[in-house]
């Protein structure tokens, strides 16, 4: 189950699960146990109940006991991306007829960790590893080049649509555009920020280094559709920071130290110097000296709204508690990290 996050992945496997543990087209029960895996930070307190079909339990636990464990799995599949991971490989040898799998981001960069959740839930579709490396993965990326022929590009497509109609069999995926109707008009304001005369030299720099590095890897198959990501990681750094891309230029065996001599000789001992960044420049009024600035802008933020911000440090023990403390409370603001809030989190008392 691959929808988008917000359109109800969690109720609707829970509706599932509740019709097929009470019956069947036999008239009886499809199963009579049910196993759910998920992070330890969204299982709720500890209460165990003798009678229940259900058993709620963490990757870590499950591995402890994945040998004497045999039922349905319900998993969230964000830890199943890596096939060679414990947790996958304990997951994928138990014994059971049915596997429902979570993920709002089924695929992101990695062909072969789409490859994984497929496989998961559906054992042989894509062939093995090697398999689906040779028929789908590389004429993919090679399809994807900037340097691909219009024949590679056509045996991408291919390749691609096939996927995608095998795959069919066994995800649904479904966006948010299903709830547009729904919802009140989304304003979203853009604000353009101009780079720094330090920025656009070092940004002008990587791009000719680029064009450079990528003209000798064109005999490569997947060399330069690497770099690539890799490239585009580090000017996007740039444009937030030139200090974000400083020290990893430094390092020797770096496709980019040739962009070292533009930066000024006293650069680091004002690296947070707000100048030498476009955005940072808007941002200056806050202050950006010390690991605390984006409290401190917050703060500021609070304050114009009239509003206090109660420092919380949540644990795992009561990550749900604390939750649902916000969800019935007047609260106004919850700060969370993008890690603990993009990974399945339920939080439904918030609009902004």
């Amino acid at each position: 189950m691959a929808d988008e996050m917000g359109l109800g992945k969690t109720l609707q496997c829970i509706t599932l699960l509740y019709t097929l543990l009470r019956q069947s087209p036999e008239g009886k029960p499809t199963f009579s146990k049910v196993i759910i895996v998920c992070p330890k930070a969204y299982m709720a307190d500890g209460r165990v109940r003798a009678a229940s079909p259900v058993l709620i339990i963490s990757y870590e636990t499950f591995r402890l006991y994945a040998k004497i464990l045999h039922s349905s799995v319900i998993g969230m599949g964000h830890r199943l991306k890596n096939s060679d991971n414990l947790t996958y490989q304990a997951l994928n040898g138990l014994q059971c007829e049915r596997r429902v799998l979570i993920s709002g981001t089924p695929i992101q960069n990695d062909l072969l960790e789409y490859y994984s959740l497929v496989n998961f839930v559906n054992p042989g579709l894509l062939g093995t590893a090697g398999e689906f490396k040779k028929r789908f993965e590389n004429p993919i990326l090679r399809g994807r080049d900037g340097n691909a022929t219009d024949e590679e590009q056509k045996k991408g497509e291919e390749a691609t649509k096939e996927m995608i109609t095998l795959v069919e069999k066994c995800i649904i995926r479904r966006t948010s555009a299903l709830l547009t109707k729904y919802l009140p008009v989304k304003y979203e304001h853009i604000v353009c920020c101009r780079n720094t005369e330090l920025q656009d030299s070092i940004y002008n720099r990587l791009i000719e280094t680029e064009k450079q590095n990528r003209a000798m890897e064109r005999e490569k198959e997947t060399g330069a559709t690497a770099s690539a990501l890799s490239f585009i990681t580090h000017l996007k750094k740039l444009c937030n920071h030139p200090y974000l891309v400083y020290e990893e230029l430094q390092k020797s065996d770096n496709r980019f130290h040739n962009c070292l001599d533009l930066f000024p000789d006293s650069f680091l001992a004002k690296k947070c110097d707000p100048s030498t960044s476009g955005k940072m420049k808007l941002l200056s009024p806050f202050d950006c000296s010390n690991e605390y600035s984006m409290v401190k802008v917050l703060d500021y933020i609070l304050a114009v709204t009239r509003k206090t911000c109660n420092d919380k440090f949540v644990l795992v023990s009561n990550y749900t508690q604390t939750i649902d403390q916000f969800v019935e409370s007047s609260e106004f603001c919850f700060l969370l990290s993008s890690k603990a809030g993009g990974c399945g989190l339920n939080l439904i008392g918030a609009n902004r």
